[in-house]
């Protein structure tokens, strides 16, 4: 019994070998696929870090828009309120102007009115002009016969 209870031993312990083995490979394997998650957990733990930063910056400039924001819309209030201030001005110049231009087109119709008969005056005179520079011709000549007559 001593030596086939030895041989059975042996092919336990070659069976616990083999099944060792195959054990050690398997941590191995394990430890292989540890360090693989370790390294990935570690760049995700540099990406969150990465993206907490971006996120800070985002934030900031976020701040800086809501700031550029709020001066954009007091701005366009103050606009809003120089356009309406120029249109009352405006309707003012437009009344006072009016009437002044009402009162500019009245003269000049009166004066057109006034002015509307000197065109045949000028015209009448044009032509008394005419006749009396014909009488001073022919009394200058009958004066300049008389004179040489004496």
């Amino acid at each position: 019994m001593g030596l086939g209870y030895g041989i059975v031993a042996l092919k336990k312990l070659r069976k616990l070998l083999n099944q060792m083995r195959r054990n050690e490979r398997k941590i191995l394997m394990n430890d292989e696929i540890l360090k693989q998650l370790l390294d990935t957990q570690n760049q995700i733990l540099s990406e969150i870090k990465e993206l907490k930063q971006n996120q800070v910056e985002t934030n900031t400039r976020l701040d800086n828009l809501e700031q550029g924001q709020t001066k954009l819309e007091q701005g366009q209030t103050k606009l809003e309120s120089e356009v309406s201030r120029i249109k009352e001005s405006v309707i003012v110049i437009e009344n006072d102007h009016g009437k002044k231009l009402g009162a500019l087109l009245d003269g000049h119709a009166v004066l057109t009115d006034k002015l509307a008969p000197l065109p045949d005056a000028v015209e009448t005179l044009q032509k008394d002009v005419s006749i009396i520079k014909i009488a001073v011709a022919s009394h200058s000549e009958d004066i300049s016969i008389f004179k040489n007559a004496i």
